[in-house]
C-alpha cells in the first residue's frame, strides 16, 4: 500500500511539472526599439508679404518743374492788356499787373493703376456767383490734359463745379518712372459779356476807353470794378479771396 501512494504521488507531480512546462512554453521576449528623430523635409510654408501700393499725389503749378514760382504759377490776375482803343481816360497804375487768367498744375499720380478714376473740384469765394450773375466775369472751365499739356483726356463735368477723367489705371505712365502718370489741371477764367464791344468780349481798359470820358461811364466802372457797399465789384468780392482745389480718386476695382 505503501508502494501504491508513492507513485501516485509521483505520477500527480508529473502532471504537474508537465503542465507548468507548457504554460511556460507560451510567453515571450519583446524587442522594443525606438528609432532616432526622423527627418522628413516635406512640409512648407505659404506668406505672403505687406506691400504699400498706397496712391499718393504731388503737385507742380506751372508744370514747369519749379517749385519756388508756385504761388505765381497759381495766381489769377484780372489785371491790365494793351490798349488797342482810341481814349486813354481810363488807365492802370504800375501796381496793377498784366492780365493773367489762367494757371494751370501737373498732378503726378503715383501708383496710378491703383485708381480708376481722377476728379478735380474747384471752390470759389463767397460772392463769385453774384459776379457771374451780373456778366462781370464768367465761371471758370476745368479741363485736364496728359503730361505733354495739349492731349485732352476728355474729362466729364458734374455737380459743384467738379471734373472727372475715368479710365485712369489704363493711361501710360510717365517714361521716367512706371509707377506715375502725370494729369494736367487747366483752370481759365474771363471777363464778362458786361464788357463786349462790337461782339467781343474785352479788357476793361479797352471797354471804357471805346467811349470819352464821362462821369457817368466814369461811376460806371467804379461800381462794376470796385464795387459799392450794396454791389459787389470784382475789387471788393475777390481781393484777398482765392481759389481751391480738391483732388481725389476712386479706387480700381480687381
Amino acid at each position: 500500500m505503501k508502494t501504491k501512494r508513492f507513485n501516485l504521488g509521483v505520477k500527480i507531480a508529473s502532471i504537474l511539472s508537465a503542465v507548468a512546462i507548457l504554460s511556460v512554453g507560451f510567453a515571450s521576449w519583446l524587442i522594443v526599439n525606438v528609432p532616432e528623430d526622423n527627418l522628413q523635409e516635406v512640409g512648407s510654408f505659404t506668406v505672403h508679404q505687406v506691400v504699400d501700393n498706397s496712391v499718393s499725389f504731388a503737385y507742380d503749378w506751372g508744370n514747369d518743374g519749379t517749385p519756388s514760382d508756385d504761388q505765381a504759377d497759381g495766381t489769377i490776375n484780372f489785371g491790365t492788356v494793351t490798349k488797342t482803343a482810341q481814349h486813354n481816360w481810363f488807365r492802370p497804375d504800375s501796381n496793377v499787373g498784366a492780365e493773367k487768367l489762367s494757371a494751370e498744375v501737373a498732378v503726378a499720380i503715383t501708383n496710378y493703376k491703383n485708381l480708376d478714376s481722377f476728379s478735380v473740384r474747384i471752390a470759389l469765394p463767397d460772392g463769385y456767383s453774384d459776379l457771374v450773375g451780373a456778366n462781370l466775369i464768367t465761371n471758370p472751365t476745368v479741363k485736364l490734359y496728359a503730361k505733354d499739356g495739349t492731349t485732352d483726356l476728355n474729362a466729364t463735368s458734374g455737380a459743384n463745379n467738379t471734373v472727372t477723367v475715368s479710365g485712369v489705371s489704363s493711361m501710360a505712365a510717365d517714361v521716367t518712372d512706371g509707377n506715375v502718370c502725370t494729369i494736367v489741371v487747366k483752370i481759365e477764367f474771363a471777363w464778362g459779356s458786361y464788357f463786349t464791344v462790337d461782339g467781343n468780349v474785352v479788357n476793361p481798359i479797352n471797354f471804357y476807353n471805346n467811349s470819352a470820358y464821362s462821369a457817368s461811364l466814369a461811376d460806371d466802372a467804379v461800381t462794376k470794378l470796385n464795387g459799392t457797399e450794396s454791389v459787389r465789384g470784382i475789387y471788393n468780392t475777390l481781393n484777398g479771396a482765392s481759389y481751391d482745389l480738391y483732388f481725389t480718386g476712386t479706387a480700381a476695382t480687381n
